[in-house]
């Protein structure tokens, strides 16, 4: 019986699948991360000649950042949270945006804790944007709950969930 996956070999894993299937159909990423901290990206990174697909990451930890580098309006990061569904959307679209080459953007917000309510405590909102869709389809974004516990172990299950949300979409 073999051990189960740990959540580092699992984001290198999936970080793989996704540069290979990018590679495989000649398209190209960028990311828009807060809670992951950029490990997405680092993630991306490990894996050779991933820059042929790979655009790379913009880290927009505070509501500042996002306003600034993704054009977020602070009065909507005032009335939605800079952590929820709708700001995920908005970080998606403004980094597409702002990377021409990039045919698919992926963003990433949450709460990773301590010290935040239980009811949010662990959630992450992930929302993918494809460009050849983006005129047409507003980007959605989806909700998961973290299983770890630890913010180090949050981080890379959070970079995992959202690389896998995006080889899911591009199968």
């Amino acid at each position: 019986m073999s051990e189960p996956e740990s959540l580092d070999d699992r984001l290198d894993r999936v970080a793989t699948e996704v540069a290979l299937s990018l590679l495989a159909t000649n398209k190209k990423c960028v990311f828009a991360e807060s809670c992951t901290g950029g490990k997405m990206a680092s993630a991306m990174t490990t894996v050779p000649g991933v820059s042929a697909n790979f655009c790379g990451s913009a880290v927009t930890y505070r509501e500042s950042t996002k306003t600034a580098w993704l054009s977020i309006a602070a009065e909507d990061l005032a009335k939605h949270t800079a952590e929820s569904e709708f700001t995920t959307i908005e970080m998606a679209k403004g980094i597409l945006t702002r990377t021409p080459e990039a045919d698919y953007s992926v963003a990433i917000t949450g709460h990773l804790g301590p010290n935040v309510d239980t009811e949010v405590d662990g959630l992450v909102f992930v929302s993918i944007a494809d460009r050849a869709f983006f005129e047409l389809h507003k980007p959605k974004a989806t909700r998961h709950q973290l299983a770890s516990s630890s913010r180090k172990d949050r981080q890379t299950e959070a970079a995992s969930i959202a690389l896998e949300q995006f080889l899911v979409s591009l199968r």
